[in-house]
């Protein structure tokens, strides 16, 4: 799979900072399959069909937002605030959304660029998956 995003977007459209050029292709990957798993495959035909420009330009601003979001839970996690020895007690770094899931704090990263595009609609939109038709035989 390409990366719906590529270091340059991510650093001179997106003005993401937080990902060395080195780190930013496996993040934008895993970031692009998570967009995919959010908008049941929809931003992958939107990219193919190349005929959405806004379409597309969310989805790349997403995937740059999912792949902050990854990087950030890469780096705290596990960070230990303070330990203490005796009866061995660990606290860990909070974070503003450590209540989130991982996934939810991904999905959240990425519903700010596709949350008004309909991409991430959880149902069938007119003709899509078009199959038989249903018939109620009763």
């Amino acid at each position: 799979m390409t990366a719906y995003a590529d270091f340059e977007y991510y650093q001179d459209t997106y003005g993401g900072t937080a990902i060395a050029l080195a780190d930013f292709s496996p993040l934008a990957i895993r970031a692009s399959y998570m967009i995919d798993y959010f908008t049941l495959d929809r931003a992958s035909a939107v990219i193919i069909a190349n005929t959405e420009t806004a379409k597309i330009t969310a989805i790349k601003l997403a995937t740059c937002a999912v792949a902050d979001a990854i990087q950030d839970i890469n780096e705290r996690a596990g960070q230990i605030q303070s330990e203490k020895v005796g009866g061995h007690s660990v606290t860990y770094t909070p974070t503003p959304t450590s209540s989130l899931s991982d996934d939810a704090r991904m999905s959240l990263a990425a519903k700010r660029y596709l949350g008004k595009t309909g991409l991430m609609y959880r149902g069938f939109e007119s003709g899509e998956y078009a199959g038989t038709a249903f018939v109620d035989e009763d």
